[in-house]
């Protein structure tokens, strides 16, 4: 192969690999992965009871305090108690009941309300999913209060994206904040990272529901596959010596 030949065959192969390593790869979705199924697609759903969480500056939480949802409901999503049963409501006067569930696009947390019989304290809840490679990703969604339909109720909720325990952003979702926020920013994980979309309560657990999704981007490496490419051609015009 002479000069010429080899000079326009890495152009090509260099802009080949260029236009693959430009198309990040989508490992995981917060909204198409949703199921009734812990663990599946590397998701699982739960709470962290006010112990195990720091609310303070840097926020964070305790990861082996983790509890799974233990009721799912194919129409409303995870429970923390069986939506079904009517000792786990807080009108039977039995088995105190919570506010804490979460869907495939809504998570609800729960916290006391004062005459009813609900769990007495704040049940933040997590949507985590636990990464199965390394690299740089690019984590991004939306954030928003839920709309009610027009009812101007609940008084806003904070949420998190936590990363091995540690938060790495966090949005305030004022009431009313229908418009709410998009994300979209790049962090290096590694395999069994585990990433957290965190969502608590305010003053009270009424009419909080909070719209919040995340897709999983891999960004693949640039330039290995440019560097395949090339020393190919090399490889190839060696061996025609």
């Amino acid at each position: 192969m002479d000069t010429t030949c080899k000079v326009s065959a890495i152009v090509v192969l260099a802009s080949l690999a260029g236009s693959v390593i430009a198309n990040p790869i989508l490992i995981a979705d917060s909204v198409s992965d949703f199921s009734g199924v812990q663990g599946q697609n590397g998701w699982s759903y739960g709470w962290y009871s006010s112990e195990n969480v720091n609310a303070g500056s840097g926020f964070s939480v305790n990861m082996p305090g983790f509890n799974p949802f233990s009721s799912f409901e194919p129409m409303t999503g995870w429970w923390s108690t069986d939506p079904n049963s009517a000792a786990s409501t807080p009108q039977s006067g039995a088995v105190p009941g919570t506010y804490a569930v979460i869907t495939a696009e809504l998570m609800h947390p729960h916290a006391a309300l004062p005459g009813a019989n609900l769990v007495a304290e704040d049940l933040w809840v997590s949507r985590r999913w636990v990464s199965n490679t390394s690299g740089l990703v690019t984590l991004a969604g939306s954030i928003a209060h839920h709309d009610y339909g027009g009812f101007m109720v609940g008084d806003g909720t904070e949420t998190h994206i936590l990363i091995d325990g540690v938060a790495v952003f966090s949005y305030d979702v004022a009431f009313q904040d229908f418009a709410g926020t998009s994300y979209s920013f790049d962090v290096n994980i590694s395999q069994g990272s585990v990433i957290e979309m965190i969502v608590g309560a305010k003053d009270d657990p009424l009419f909080d529901a909070t719209r919040f999704d995340m897709t999983v981007t891999l960004v693949p490496a640039p330039g290995a596959l440019a560097l395949i490419g090339l020393g190919g051609v090399f490889a190839g015009g060696r061996r025609r010596k």
